[in-house]
């Protein structure tokens, strides 16, 4: 059933897999490009959320002004038809 040359075949690539050196870890170099990444990564988040804090504050600031000028049109007007 099974070949006996497949067999050796793959216990020879077992065993050279097991006999084979890793280095722990990543490089030095890698982990300073890393930490290089993600440090401007986190600098260009910082001034963008500053950038979208701003633009919801200045629509925040157009919508309650918007219902100022509305209540006072409102107003305007209910006193005008009691008046009138």
């Amino acid at each position: 059933m099974t070949d006996p040359d497949k067999s050796d075949f793959v216990e020879d690539a077992l065993m050279a897999f097991r006999e084979s050196s890793v280095t722990e870890g990543p490089s030095d170099q890698l982990r300073s490009l890393a930490a290089e990444q993600i440090r401007s990564f986190s600098t260009q988040e910082s001034e963008k959320s500053e950038s979208v804090f701003n633009s919801r504050r200045n629509f925040m600031f157009r919508v309650k002004w918007f219902g100022v000028v509305t209540g006072l049109c409102a107003s305007i007007l209910m006193a005008a038809a009691w008046i009138g």
